[in-house]
């Protein structure tokens, strides 16, 4: 799994993502949907280097004790390490960022759909961004303390020298605050909580769509043009929150189903690998929902396949 489905999958997903960014690009995000949309994606392909940072697969596809750690002088372990903290860092901080955006995402659904005469004035392009810095400055403490977990260690094993992380003084000092911080506030800020939250949002959203359908029964065909536009936009957001919820949950209920016991037997083996695989899908998957769901990126990405035919 680490050394192929996860990187081929990573790698996919990045290449969506990439082609999502260009597309949203072309809006100029002039709308707090697209910034949200936007931060998301820009998220979503940070935490999708973890897998495919290539100074872990140069330990995943190493053989003996390559497999360990950096079989290279001490300089260039010594470098390989320095890039390895700082990819981890940024993909830290967009795995956790994209736990948090879903969030904003359906209250920012919910405002247009409940207060839809005073949306364009309560939630404005320069609004979004600072919300969207806001998710980024939160986060960004905890993210750049785990970076300090690990130490560089350089040594000979089996008459070959070589270089690997290993846990730090400042994390075996601080073992016991460190893991009370990531149980019981980031670890549920990150897992549970914003699941809670995403499915609290969709099913209010789902009755108020549900009523307002009702009522508008025998008006359907005086519809605006801009109420069918906030339909879309609202439906592509929602798909988004709601393959997260689903995603983040699953492996939500299996932390919670598996006994501890079971963790290290092909159980726990099996839910550990299938957990990562669906948070990597959640980071990929995003752009054949955005391709599904909403006409305007669907149209802007055949253009650009169009133009891309165009220039062979």
């Amino acid at each position: 799994m680490n050394r192929y489905v996860f990187p081929a999958a990573c790698g996919l997903g990045l290449i969506g993502n990439v082609l999502s960014l260009g597309i949203l690009l072309r809006t100029r995000l002039k709308k707090s949907s697209y910034i949200f949309l936007f931060a998301l994606t820009f998220s979503d392909s940070w935490a999708l280097f973890y897998r495919l940072d290539f100074t872990r697969l140069l330990i995943y596809y190493g053989s003996g004790v390559a497999s360990v750690g950096w079989a290279f002088s001490e300089e260039g372990a010594y470098a390989l390490y320095v890039i390895n903290r700082i990819i981890e860092f940024l993909s830290n901080l967009g795995a956790y960022c994209s736990t948090t955006l879903p969030v904003v995402i359906m209250v920012e659904r919910c405002v247009a759909v409940f207060f839809p005469l005073k949306f364009n004035r309560l939630v404005t392009a320069k609004r979004a961004w600072i919300v969207v810095f806001c998710v980024y400055l939160f986060w960004l403490p905890w993210c750049f303390n785990a970076v300090f977990f690990t130490k560089f260690y350089y040594l000979r094993l089996s008459g070959i020298n070589v270089g690997l992380p290993i846990l730090s003084s400042y994390y075996l000092t601080n073992l016991k605050i460190i893991e009370i911080c990531n149980t019981y506030f980031f670890a549920s800020l990150a897992s549970w909580v914003p699941v809670c939250l995403v499915v609290i949002g969709a099913v209010v959203l789902g009755i108020k769509i549900k009523v307002s359908q009702r009522k508008r029964q025998e008006l359907l065909s005086s519809i605006s043009t801009a109420s069918q536009a906030t339909h879309r936009t609202t439906r592509t957001l929602v798909s988004v929150s709601i393959v997260f919820a689903i995603l983040y949950g699953y492996g939500f209920v299996t932390v919670l189903v598996v006994p501890i016991e079971a963790s290290n037997g092909l159980l726990g083996i099996i839910t550990t690998q299938t957990r990562f695989l669906a948070t990597y899908l959640n980071s990929s998957i995003n752009f054949f929902i955005y391709v599904a769901t909403n006409n305007k990126f669907r149209k802007y990405f055949l253009e650009n396949l169009s133009w891309l035919r165009s220039c062979r």
